[in-house]
């Protein structure tokens, strides 16, 4: 006879798997990863704040926001120190990627039971390489 329908049943909603973090936090209470700490700020540029001071007063008249953390300046500032050049992210991501697959390869011949030599020196080989192809640049003048 009178027949209730639910129209609207209970629904277990998952939480989301992420976390806004505003940028004016000043402590967090989970563990985010290193991507999305330093990840640029999202969301609508402010139309009505003003324009810095000193934007106006550059050479070419206009200026680009870049996003780059104090902790990334820092590592690439110390490897200018330290190698007299600065570091070039891709040869560096080529590196990493070469060291990866050596990794890979001396584990396949370590298991395969073939004699595995150990290559101590490559990071300085490599640093080497970097300065070569770089001949032309004085590094005494790429210091800060």
């Amino acid at each position: 006879r009178n027949k209730k329908v639910n129209i609207a049943p209970d629904v277990i909603v998952p939480e989301p798997d992420y976390h806004v973090l505003p940028s004016s936090a000043k402590e967090i209470s989970y563990n985010p990863p290193v991507e999305r700490l330093y990840a640029p700020i999202a969301g609508p540029a402010n139309p009505f704040r003003p324009t810095p001071a000193g934007a106006h007063n550059i050479v070419s008249g206009n200026f680009e926001r870049s996003h780059l953390s104090e902790y990334m300046f820092q590592q690439q500032y110390r490897a200018n120190n330290r190698e007299g050049c600065p570091e070039d992210a891709r040869r560096d991501w080529e590196t990493k990627s070469r060291k990866a697959d050596r990794e890979k390869d001396k584990r396949r011949r370590s298991a395969a039971g073939e004699e595995v030599e150990d290559e101590d020196d490559s990071d300085e080989e490599e640093r080497q390489r970097r300065k070569e192809s770089l001949g032309d640049v004085d590094p005494k003048r790429m210091k800060l």
